[in-house]
């Protein structure tokens, strides 16, 4: 089941909640960020009911991007049915014989929740010859030291950690 967004503003996406119908039962998170997989994490449920799962790494959104956070746990899918909730088509799918359905049609919704925080840093990018030199900055305009970061060149992820001057 999935289910589809528009970020309204910078954001980080750090975690999604949803239902399991049991404890113990394994799930698959996939993120999709302008019609591109960005990020996938596994994990078992440690609760029958809602829970919140962190993601083990933030996912940045820009304003406007269509962001669609897809899991797969089993048969058992969490939806709202006739709530006070605003239905809209072609945002809240689940999976069907090999496709999706709009549950729309159905006036419901799949539950899921997905949680940010506002992406308030940045990055300074120099290029000299062949290298590209990037220093990241938090929130308040200082290196972002000793953090994992990981940047997309070409198709490829690259994972360095920052040294004392966010570089």
């Amino acid at each position: 089941y999935a289910n589809k967004y528009t970020s309204i503003g910078k954001d980080l996406i750090s975690a999604v909640g949803t239902y399991f119908n049991q404890s113990g039962v394994n799930y698959n998170i996939e993120v999709y960020v302008n019609d591109q997989a960005v990020y996938n994490q596994s994990g078992v449920s440690r609760y029958m009911g809602f829970e919140t799962v962190k993601l083990d790494k933030y996912i940045g959104v820009d304003e406007n991007d269509t962001f669609i956070v897809e899991i797969g746990a089993g048969a058992a899918v969490p939806v709202s049915k006739g709530s006070r909730q605003h239905y809209t088509n072609n945002s809240s799918f689940v999976g069907l014989n090999g496709g999706y359905d709009d549950l729309y049609s159905d006036d419901e919704v799949a539950s899921i929740k997905v949680y940010t925080i506002p992406d308030n840093s940045y990055m300074d990018i120099q290029s000299y010859q062949n290298t590209v030199q990037v220093t990241y900055f938090d929130e308040e305009g200082n290196p972002l030291t000793n953090a994992d970061v990981y940047v997309i060149a070409n198709g490829l992820e690259y994972a360095q950690t920052t040294d004392e001057n966010g570089v």
